[in-house]
Order: structure tokens, then C-alpha cells, then sequence
């Protein structure tokens, strides 16, 4: 099943929005991650393809939305776009959490740190805060089922960006 998500900034959940609903197939890749990889399209990246199409190939005509669940509240702000392999939803915080939510009920199924965040108070920005951590959308490797994220994170002097995949 694939549902399209969107974000509601600063409320630290995430809401999924029914759209096209399409059955998909799946086959176990990634135990860690708990994701599935689609016999179809799945939404891996932002704007669902390499060329940032945004477009739905399962989609003849609009479908309005409506929200069909929201989830219990995540550790941080979400600034990155979710992504959908299968029937999980990864979503990514400024509190260097990555989440995989069920597609279809909303409930968290895992959470993994990337480590601890960056005080905003140590950036020279300050538009995000109280910490600034995974502030990028995710992306899938539909291959494997890795999820790869791009960290701010915090040895206790200095930020470092870290490029981790689980």
C-alpha cells in the first residue's frame, strides 16, 4: 500500500494524507530498517524520482486528500519530506531521529539515532532550533532497503556532518 504524507512544520507529528492508494507486492530486504522493497513504484526520494518529478505513476486523475491518520508525537521538527518504501514511512527530526511509521495505521514501528544534535546556539544560522540535526529528506536505496540520512551531530565542541545509512 503507498500513501502520500505531509508534513505539518513544527508539531512534531506526522500526518498522512490519502491520496492514490495502490496494492503493492513485497519482499524483505532490510530487517534493520524493517522496510520492504515494492514490485511497483515507491516514493524513495524527494519528489518520488531522480528528476524531481513529484509526478504519481499510478495516477490517472487528482484524487483529494484527505488525512487518514497522524502519528504520536516524534522527538523533533520535521523539516525533511517523508519517504515511502513498501508500507513504511521514513521520517527524519531535529532531534537526529529517523522513524519508520506503518503506512497504514501510523503507529512508530522503529526509531534510530544518529546521534546527538547540534545545539542551535553553536551554529552561525539560527532559523532552526532548540537543535539542528536531520534537517534533509531521507532517501531509500529501493535495492536494499538502506535509508541514508545526512546529520548534523554534536561531539561536545564542534558539528560535524555525517552521511549514515542503516
Amino acid at each position: 500500500m503507498r500513501v502520500r504524507c505531509s508534513v505539518r512544520r513544527g508539531t512534531g507529528g506526522l500526518a498522512a494524507v490519502a491520496g492514490v492508494v495502490a496494492g503493492h507486492a513485497a519482499s524483505p530486504v532490510s530487517a534493520q530498517a524493517g522496510l520492504s522493497v515494492p514490485a511497483s513504484n515507491a516514493w524513495v526520494t524527494y519528489h518520488r524520482d531522480p528528476g524531481r518529478s513529484g509526478a504519481d505513476p499510478d495516477s490517472t486523475v487528482p484524487v483529494p486528500f484527505a488525512v487518514s491518520w497522524t502519528s504520536p508525537s516524534l522527538d523533533g521538527l520535521l523539516y525533511g519530506q517523508p519517504v515511502v518504501l513498501g508500507n513504511t514511512v521514513v521520517a527524519v527530526t531535529e532531534s537526529n531521529s529517523v522513524y519508520g511509521v506503518d503506512a497504514t495505521t501510523g503507529q512508530v514501528r522503529w526509531q534510530r539515532s544518529a546521534g546527538t544534535p547540534v545545539p542551535a546556539s553553536a551554529l552561525p544560522c539560527g532559523d532552526i532550533g532548540p537543535t539542528v540535526g536531520i534537517t534533509s529528506t531521507p532517501v531509500i536505496d529501493p535495492a536494499t532497503g538502506g535509508v541514508y540520512t545526512v546529520a548534523d551531530t554534536w561531539d561536545g565542541s564542534h558539528a560535524h556532518h555525517v552521511l549514515g545509512r542503516l
